[in-house]
């Protein structure tokens, strides 16, 4: 009897499927930091004619940027089947919409086809983040750009922290670890991009109980540990040394349980990037009384 065991694109693509119908009920904090990422294009001067959902889920992405951007083609790729069954029933019937289902990282979009990607905390499923923000320049048009947002390290720094209390020799991997915005800058100028400028927002989730904050996780299908192998399952014991570290960590007001809060930290990481015009970037800019030349276009002196 042979095993097929699943890639982890797969695997993730299935805890996706799975979780599908309910996204939009527990993806607060994602749709929360998506509108906050549109909300950006307030201030760039763009009129995209193709937009890309990089990661779209159901599309909900795409029919807030259709309210901005009406006349555009959009396309929402991801890796879940059912998200774009679902991005497909809920779009307005006016939106000219493309629905491929694909890994990130192998995009199937013609080269320098796109004038705006907007991906909102989904680049960090990718198995190659480096693959795909060369795919995100190589289907950019000449001054496209690249909006998106990846989680911080110190995202669910709560749940880590408590994993670690319960397992302090054990090398099993809980929580995702994640890029801080000084390496996503460095990644966005090693594929092309210019002048990337990255920020970054902390945002505090309440939860009523543990067992809400976990299910905020795991029906989005956010559960995936990315590159590990051993099992992260949990026993009784371990399970309720778990809930206690988590207690102890928080500083709860014990005496009035209504008061009760646990807090989840989420870490996001905003990104904006232009694909430049190559055959403009060699050229001297000009802005004011101001001239600026490239160091490349300075040669050495001709001796005589």
């Amino acid at each position: 009897m042979t095993i097929k065991h699943k890639t982890p694109t797969e695997t993730i693509a299935a805890r996706f499927n799975k979780n599908a119908h309910h996204y939009e009920q527990f993806a607060k904090v994602q749709m929360e930091m998506g509108k906050r990422l549109i909300d950006r294009l307030d201030y760039i001067k763009i009129n995209p004619n193709t937009i890309c959902d990089l990661g779209g889920a159901t599309g909900y992405l795409t029919r807030e940027l259709y309210k901005k951007y009406p006349k555009a083609q959009f396309i929402n790729l991801d890796i879940a089947e059912n998200f774009l069954h679902i991005a497909k029933k809920k779009k307005p019937w006016r939106m000219k919409q493309t629905l491929i289902c694909a890994a990130m990282e192998n995009m199937p979009i013609e080269t320098s086809s796109v004038d705006l990607i907007i991906a909102n905390l989904s680049i960090h499923w990718s198995q190659d983040i480096n693959k795909t923000f060369a795919q995100c320049f190589r289907i950019l048009k000449p001054n496209g750009l690249l909006l998106c947002t990846l989680p911080g390290p110190d995202t669910l720094k709560e749940i880590r922290t408590a994993f670690a209390k319960v397992e302090p020799e054990e090398n099993t991997q809980h929580v995702n670890k994640f890029l801080d915005m000084h390496d996503t800058g460095d990644l966005l100028l090693q594929a092309g991009f210019q002048d990337p400028v990255v920020d970054m927002q902390m945002c505090k989730a309440n939860y009523s109980t543990i067992k809400s904050m976990l299910d905020d996780i795991r029906c989005i299908g956010a559960n995936t540990i990315l590159n590990q192998n051993k099992s992260g399952l949990y026993g009784k014991s371990k399970w309720r040394k778990f809930i206690k570290a988590m207690e102890d960590s928080q500083n709860l007001n014990t005496e009035n349980l209504d008061d009760k809060r646990y807090i989840c930290t989420y870490e996001t990481v905003f990104a904006t990037a232009w694909r430049p015009d190559i055959n403009k970037s060699n050229q001297p800019q000009n802005s004011g009384n101001e001239v600026r030349i490239p160091i490349s276009n300075i040669g050495r002196k001709q001796k005589k």
